[in-house]
């Protein structure tokens, strides 16, 4: 990892305004976004994302204005990188809970219409487990905007079972996707229940 921050500071020099990291993500705040400085960064892009690491680069600007759109993203990115070069420009953005409220539930209802319309497409145990596996990490992002909406942020080991918790709400099914002793179909029941019981939760809330 210290190979790929090395290489992100060399090829960003001053223009590199902020890096940050966890075990899977790189996010770099960047002066400007040109296509002269893509062409520089393009192989050690090229080799982070070979490694499993995502890497995500935003001007200053674009940090700020982008914000807004995607919410849960940058939340979830706030609560879960570590600035190591720069100043922390994700610590200044702000977050108004109605509008997380309003993503949470936009978000939520369409990934239970996802998961149905797929379900009756897929016909191998094998896809509709990838299926499933594939909605629960796109949920991160709704655990942390569901733990803003409580006052109680968690690092990721304790943020789903604060969830069920917070919200009195079985979330078992997010922990047990890689069970092979669990079917698929069973799964894919208990992922229905929780977004149609987290949804209705979201709903019902008001700031």
């Amino acid at each position: 990892m210290q190979d790929f921050v090395e290489s992100f500071k060399f090829f960003s020099g001053e223009n590199l305004k902020a890096l940050y990291q966890s075990d899977d993500n790189y996010l770099l705040v960047l002066d400007k976004i040109d296509i002269a400085f893509l062409d520089k960064i393009k192989d050690t892009i090229v080799r982070c994302r070979k490694d499993g690491k995502i890497p995500l680069l935003f001007t200053s600007n674009e940090l700020q204005t982008a914000a807004d759109v995607f919410l849960l993203e940058f939340l979830y990115l706030r609560e879960n990188l570590s600035l190591i070069v720069g100043n922390d420009l994700l610590a200044r953005i702000k977050f108004d809970k109605k509008h997380v409220r309003r993503q949470l539930e936009y978000e939520l209802r369409s990934k239970l219409i996802h998961l149905r319309e797929n379900y009756v497409l897929i016909e191998s145990e094998k896809d509709l487990r990838q299926l499933l596996e594939n909605s629960a990490t796109s949920l991160l992002q709704v655990i942390y905007g569901l733990l803003f909406l409580k006052d109680a942020m968690h690092d990721k080991k304790r943020a789903i079972a604060a969830v069920s918790e917070l919200y009195d709400i079985d979330t078992s099914v997010l922990t047990r996707l890689k069970d092979k002793d669990v079917k698929a179909k069973d799964l894919t029941r208990m992922m229905r229940v929780f977004l149609d019981e987290i949804t209705e939760k979201v709903d019902a809330m008001e700031f």
